[in-house]
C-alpha cells in the first residue's frame, strides 16, 4: 500500500500528463513540465537560469506558473527539429 504522499504526488503526476486545461489559469510544477515534455528537475533549472517563467508564490510553500506565461514560453522557443536527416543548407 502507498504512503499518502507517494499516493498524492503519483495522482498529481498523472493529472499533469493529461494537459493543461484551458480553465485552470495556475499550474503547479508537474503541469508546467508535462505541457514541455520535460521532467520536473529540468523545469525547475531552466527556471532557477531564468529561461523559464518566473513562478507565482501562493502561500510560503506553494509555487504556481501562469498558463500564459508558460505557453508564450513554448511559442518563443525555437523549434527543435527531429529527424535523422540532415538539414538543409
Amino acid at each position: 500500500m502507498q504512503s499518502g504522499i507517494v499516493h498524492r504526488k503519483v495522482a498529481r503526476a498523472e493529472r499533469a500528463a493529461q494537459g493543461w486545461p484551458a480553465d485552470r489559469p495556475l499550474g503547479d510544477d508537474y503541469t508546467a513540465a508535462a505541457t514541455l515534455g520535460i521532467s520536473r528537475s529540468k523545469w525547475w533549472q531552466l527556471v532557477r537560469a531564468g529561461d523559464a517563467p518566473a513562478p507565482v508564490r501562493v502561500g510560503r510553500r506553494s509555487t504556481r506558473w501562469r498558463r500564459s506565461d508558460v505557453m508564450t514560453y513554448i511559442e518563443s522557443r525555437p523549434a527543435v527539429r527531429i529527424s535523422n536527416e540532415p538539414a538543409a543548407a
